[in-house]
């Protein structure tokens, strides 16, 4: 790495700094409670496989705890030397063990299915409710965030959530496990058991501070994973811009200095996933070694060495579930971070579009600005004490400079914002009155900024009427004069648009778009520039087509 990239990973490290740092669970801003119950709807709606994956639980449960008493009361007859019913002990426990044995494989496969179906029903529900949550938002809301962090939220964060299901139901179901083999190793050896549990304090402590350092580590690595994916896709869209300017080389630095921090931070993140494990085992072999030294002793005062077999079966079921608990609960609350972030995203009522509610009935066209001042931020306003009316059949252009407030009053007639003071009137009622989705199905924009989506120039065309026949779809082509060129392209109206339109030229991407607004039959059209990419010629033509 040269001195200059250094400086430059320095400097990001620097203005990033307050983005990696992991928030103090204090800050949050749902509580546990909250959170749970957000979620519960979710799982609620699965509430069969649910209890199926405790049930199947239930039984394995009881396999697991009977198969060691039948070793131990095998272990007792041994022990005894009662003739004659040794053999016979012993052949019946080795079938037991054979039945016992395959129902628990049977009962654990049918978990691990069980868990990916919940699993994979709850990430879907909540993906899609997050995302319609999203587009229930206002523009402004779109244009204050970047869609990096958007993309990393709805499908990064809510993949990590897909846990969250099976570990709630697991937090539940390991505290039982633990209780009932607590009951019968107290039953067993009572002093044996006390000591041993004297250490999971312990081993719960350590496993809790590596859980939130890894919580606190891989959220640094989603944060520098979410500007990787923000940098690759701006770079991508601007390539021709970096091209042209020969700035290929300093793209690519960039895009160096943001992945090696992603791997700085994966590293600690690795690090912070794969010392838990070793740790574990470690503690387990100190509470198996403390168990055999201690368990010899107690069997020469008294200690059947049958317990000391039932104790040596029954600790990885008594120990793994203890740890599992410890590292489960901190996974979920890493996963409350991950969905209180969500939730913060998506629930701000400020920013929600009422589509609910307000006025539905068809308009006729006329429009007025009275005293309209918009500002984007604070009070830097780009319109200030705008007036002006059109009505029914009448047009109006407005002219002026660039960052004059052009496509600003486009966005207004929309209802995209609202004014911080005056009126946008239509037919002489505000238009904050109207339903905002009907309203809009009356208006139509043609942007400078020409968006197509992937699909067929038809599909893009429904867009703007669902049902529209072939022959409306024509019509309209052939109004915006974009029917002969259409006409040539493979398939025709199937031919297959690719991200953004750029397998056709801006002046066929501009042309497919008048052609959707005019395909709608609006009662107000807005033109943003929207002959900009065409020859006059056909903006002529165009324009004796609408009149």
């Amino acid at each position: 790495m040269t001195e200059q990239q250094k400086q430059e990973l320095e400097k990001g490290k620097n203005q990033n700094s307050s983005l990696q740092q992991e928030p103090d669970e204090n800050k949050r801003t749902h509580s546990d409670k909250e959170l749970m119950l957000f979620l519960f709807k979710y799982v609620r709606n699965h509430s069969l496989l649910l209890i199926g994956l405790i049930l199947t639980f239930a039984f394995y449960l009881v396999f697991v705890i009977l198969t060691p008493v039948i070793y131990r009361e095998l272990a007792n007859q041994i022990e005894q030397n009662r003739s004659g019913t040794t053999f016979n002990f012993f052949l019946l426990s080795i079938i037991l063990y054979i039945i016992f044995g395959f129902a628990t494989y049977l009962t654990k496969m049918t978990q691990f299915m069980l868990i990916e179906v919940l699993n994979t029903r709850f990430v879907r529900d909540l993906r899609i409710d997050v995302f319609s949550k999203l587009l229930e938002n206002k523009l402004e809301f779109f244009t204050s965030h970047e869609s990096g962090d958007l993309t990393s939220r709805v499908v990064n964060d809510t993949e990590e959530l897909r846990e969250y299901a099976t570990l709630t139901a697991f937090l539940i179901i390991r505290v039982i496990k633990v209780i009932i083999i607590l009951a019968v190793l107290l039953y067993y050896a009572a002093i044996l058991t006390s000591i041993i549990s004297l250490l999971y304090p312990v081993i719960f402590f350590i496993l809790f501070l590596l859980g939130k350092y890894e919580r606190r580590v891989s959220r640094e690595w989603r944060d520098n994973f979410g500007k990787v994916n923000q940098k690759f896709s701006e770079q991508i869209k601007s390539i021709h811009v970096a091209k042209a300017f020969n700035r290929e080389e300093e793209n690519i630095n960039q895009f160096k200095n943001l992945n090696e921090l992603t791997f700085q931070a994966a590293v600690k993140r690795g690090l912070g996933i794969f010392i838990v494990w070793p740790v574990v085992d470690l503690f387990r072999n100190l509470v198996f070694l403390i168990i055999i030294m201690l368990g010899l002793w107690l069997t020469q005062h008294g200690l059947p060495i049958a317990t000391l077999i039932l104790f040596l079966f029954l600790l990885n079921d008594y120990y793994y579930p203890v740890v599992d608990f410890a590292l489960d609960y901190t996974k979920v609350q890493a996963l409350f971070s991950n969905l209180d972030r969500i939730i913060t995203l998506i629930d701000d009522e400020t920013l929600k579009e009422d589509v609910t509610t307000g006025l539905q009935y068809p308009i006729t066209g006329e429009l007025e600005f009275d005293n309209v001042s918009f500002a984007y931020k604070d009070e830097k306003y780009v319109l200030k004490n705008i007036s002006f009316q059109v009505l029914k059949g009448e047009k109006l252009a407005i002219v002026g400079h660039t960052g004059a407030g052009k496509t600003t009053i486009a966005a207004l007639i929309l209802g995209l914002y609202q004014p911080q003071q005056g009126k946008v009137l239509i037919d002489g009622i505000e238009l904050t009155k109207y339903n905002l989705p009907f309203y809009r199905k009356q208006v139509a924009l043609v942007a400078q900024n020409i968006l197509l989506f992937q699909g067929t120039i038809k599909e893009n065309l429904l867009i703007a009427k669902p049902h529209a026949s072939d022959e409306e779809i024509w019509k309209a082509l052939e109004t915006v004069q974009a029917k002969e060129f259409v006409e040539k392209l493979p398939g025709k109206l199937q031919y297959k648009v690719k991200e953004g339109g750029k397998n056709l030229s801006k002046g066929q991407r501009q042309m497919i778009s008048f052609a959707r607004a005019i395909l709608k039959k609006p009662k107000i059209l807005v033109l943003d520039e929207a002959t900009a990419a065409v020859d006059l010629y056909t903006e002529t033509k165009i324009q004796q087509a609408i009149d």
